[in-house]
């Protein structure tokens, strides 16, 4: 009979485990809704995403290039730049470029193909002449829709 109230207690508390994992979810997502405009940090954060774009840790170095464009941080422009200028890596050149079209920052567009016409990779500049094709027909839309 024990063995059975020992399962029947791991029972219970995994079911209340996903039941306050379903009640609080929603609220984060909501929270977190998805917003095409520019979010600004404080000096602190932005350091450390500079600090973190230079880490030796892989993952650490894509998700903050990631999140710079996912979130248009216009303030790591430069850095993005860096990234593409330094890095051999094609998989960050890739998340860079395509968080500097998120960001969408004309300067650090027009910075960037002028580096590409410099850069080894010849799939990295075939992936901003996409992204820029997008850019271009997204600017074209929002002109029409005016």
């Amino acid at each position: 009979m024990t063995t059975v109230y020992k399962t029947y207690r791991k029972i219970r508390k995994l079911f209340l485990v996903a039941l306050l994992t379903l009640l609080i979810t929603p609220s984060i997502i909501t929270s977190q809704a998805y917003t095409s405009q520019h979010i600004e940090l404080p000096e602190v954060a932005l350091e450390h995403f500079r600090i973190g774009m230079r880490s030796d840790i892989y993952g650490i170095r894509m998700s903050l290039i990631y999140f710079a464009g996912k979130y248009k941080i216009r303030e790591l422009g430069q850095n993005l730049l860096e990234v593409l200028k330094n890095s051999t890596d094609e998989e960050l050149c890739q998340m860079a470029v395509w968080s500097l079209y998120q960001i969408g920052d004309n300067a650090c567009c027009k910075k960037l193909q002028e580096l590409l016409e410099i850069h080894p990779s010849e799939k990295i500049r075939e992936y901003c002449q996409f992204l820029e094709s997008i850019r271009k027909y997204k600017n074209s839309l929002a002109i029409i829709d005016r």
